[in-house]
């Protein structure tokens, strides 16, 4: 009862609480409402300043913008006659520029048709050269071998006959008269009677005949003589130097044929001499400049159309820049914006004046002071009754409230079950005879069952203990030895599997995967047989890294079998740099497989030595 009456009273008071809190928000909606109706009115009156002040600055500036589109308009009518004047400019320098090209065209012309009649006299000059050196006879080479070979045999058969023939030695005083075979002879002569001599000695004639042993050497030297005679007969030079001289003059119009034809290709270029005398056979152009005049001309021509054509764009530009009439849009946005001014200026206005007696400023000012000092009273009220609603804790004075009516309510029914428990036990010890032995038996084997299930679940709870010990440590482990194994593994494997190359691992420290450089993963197991192989190797020596600080040495027997040439390269490089951290012994019956191994030694089996501790 003390409970409910202390409850009731805290109630009441968390009603007025209550009351309290919808007063104080009624009183800040109020409030609100009427700071809210100030600031429409203060806005309302400051858009008013601020439109009137906003109109005033654009008429302010509609002078200026009418201003510049006025001068806008003058400029442009000064740019169209300008660029029209431009424009007639341009026209007459274009007809300057054709009439000065016609004229140079005209005197190239003319200066062309001058070189093409140079060419066409210096073509008939070449091949009047042409026509003279054709008539040079030709003589072979083989004609003056063969004059040389019938002027040679004469000599040598004279002088053979010379050799051969009886000699005729005179010597007289110098007042004897001498005749040879008709002719003077001097006082003292020697002669060689190759043939019939007659010797005059004063008024002596002696006539000498050679004798019959000198007919060989006399046929021989008529037969070589006769020979040349027939040569010169045929080819018509006297001797060797004129045939030579006719071979020189020969083989020099060839040159000279050789050397015009060159010039006559020069001279005409990528001319025909059809096409040359077309050229020359076509009208001729006459003017009386010359063709730098011309070309001066046309210079200059062309300098006064690019100034003419840089006006005419200048012009371009200039009115390009006023197409768009910018000040004259201007001003238009500009009186647009103006009018739409005017009319919100306007709007603020007559809404100013429908509200600004009902209420006025003053009043809506009075109106919320007074409605923030009700909210004040209702705030400082609320406050009040809060601390007592604090001190009454309705809540825990419910909660006790309830507890306590439980409470009676569990007593009530525990009275009840007490009586019927009695009643029945009543029952019981009437009905029953010997029941007390029997709950003592079968509690002292409840004991005895109760004992045997601590004793199951203790020793229950040590295998789950050792279980989650065992577990603990193991995954202790492979956290500590995992990811040290994997980066020591995949460190090796670089030069064999490629730069980037990763493992990874089960729970049992298995390798079960190599995953590549971008990330493709591969079952250990689909490996080839020589990768797999590579893959252990690598693992041994991983493991020989990662637990033995005693550097103790690694064994192999006869690996690499199903291994490439590169991959023996690669896992030679392996095989090396462990080599330099342990010993590595490989017992092998094919040592060409470890050639890349830097630093190996190899031993025959047979040479080794056992020695025993």
């Amino acid at each position: 009862d003390a409970c409910h009456e202390d409850y009731e009273a805290a109630r009441q008071i968390q009603h007025q609480a209550e009351q309290l809190d919808r007063d104080q928000e009624l009183a800040r909606v109020r409030l609100q409402a009427a700071e809210a109706a100030l600031a429409k009115r203060l806005e309302l009156m400051e858009s008013e300043r601020a439109g009137r002040e906003r109109v005033d600055k654009l008429e302010a500036a509609l002078v200026d913008l009418r201003q510049a589109a006025e001068a806008e308009d003058e400029r442009s009518a000064t740019l169209t006659a300008a660029r029209a004047a431009a424009v007639a400019a341009e026209k007459q320098a274009h007809d300057a520029v054709r009439a000065a090209t016609a004229t140079r065209d005209a005197a190239a012309s003319q200066q062309r048709r001058a070189e093409l009649e140079k060419l066409r006299r210096a073509l008939d000059d070449i091949a009047a050269q042409r026509r003279a050196l054709v008539a040079v006879p030709k003589v072979a080479a083989a004609t003056v071998t063969r004059y040389e070979t019938a002027e040679s045999a004469v000599r040598l058969a004279r002088h053979t006959q010379e050799l051969r023939a009886p000699k005729l030695a005179v010597w007289a005083p110098a007042a004897t008269k001498l005749t040879l075979n008709g002719e003077p002879a001097d006082a003292e002569f020697e002669h060689v009677v190759a043939d019939t001599t007659i010797l005059t000695v004063g008024d002596t004639t002696i006539t000498i005949t050679p004798g019959a042993g000198d007919t060989e050497t006399h046929d021989a030297v008529a037969q070589a003589e006769a020979d040349l005679a027939d040569l010169i007969a045929k080819h018509g030079f006297a001797t060797l130097a004129e045939a030579r001289a006719a071979r020189t003059a020969y083989t020099e119009a060839q040159s000279a044929l050789k050397l015009l034809a060159t010039q006559h290709d020069v001279l005409l270029g990528e001319l025909s001499l059809d096409e040359l005398d077309a050229a020359l056979d076509a009208e001729p152009v006459e003017v009386d400049v010359t063709l730098a005049e011309a070309e001066a001309a046309v210079t200059s021509a062309s300098q006064a159309l690019a100034a003419a054509v840089a006006d005419r764009e200048q012009a371009d530009a200039a009115l390009v820049s006023l197409a768009d009439r910018p000040a004259a849009q201007a001003l238009a946005v500009h009186e647009a914006v103006l009018a739409d001014a005017r009319e919100a200026a306007r709007v603020t206005t007559e809404q100013l004046e429908q509200v600004v007696d009902s209420p006025s400023l003053d009043e809506l000012r009075a109106d919320c002071a007074t409605e923030r000092a009700a909210l004040d009273e209702v705030t400082a009220a609320r406050d009040e009754i809060a601390e007592q609603l604090k001190q009454a804790a309705p809540t825990a004075k419910k909660q006790l409230y309830e507890a306590a009516q439980a409470h009676v309510e569990y007593l009530e029914n525990h009275v009840r079950d007490a009586a019927t428990s009695i009643a029945e036990h009543r029952s019981y010890i009437e009905a029953s005879v010997g029941a007390a032995e029997d709950h003592d038996r079968l509690q002292a084997e409840k004991v005895s069952a109760e004992r045997r299930l601590a004793a199951e679940t203790r020793r229950a709870q040590a295998a789950k203990l050792l279980y989650e010990t065992v577990v603990r440590h193991q995954r202790a482990a492979h956290a500590r030895y995992a990811q040290p194994f994997v980066d020591e593994l995949s460190r090796l494997a670089q030069p064999v599997f490629g730069s980037g190359v990763q493992f990874v691992l089960d729970d049992t420290l298995k390798l079960t995967q190599r995953v590549s450089a971008v990330g493709e993963h591969m079952n250990v197991r689909q490996l080839s047989g020589g990768a797999q192989e590579q893959l252990e190797i690598l693992t041994r020596f991983a493991i020989a890294s990662l637990v033995s600080d005693a550097q103790v040495p690694v064994f192999f027997d006869d690996v690499l079998g199903s291994s490439d040439a590169r991959r023996l390269m690669a896992m030679g490089a392996v095989f090396a740099e462990m080599g330099k951290q342990r010993q590595v012994f490989v017992l092998t019956c094919a040592p060409e497989r470890y050639a890349a191994v830097s630093g190996r030694v190899e031993r025959p089996l047979r040479g080794l030595q056992l020695f025993d501790d």
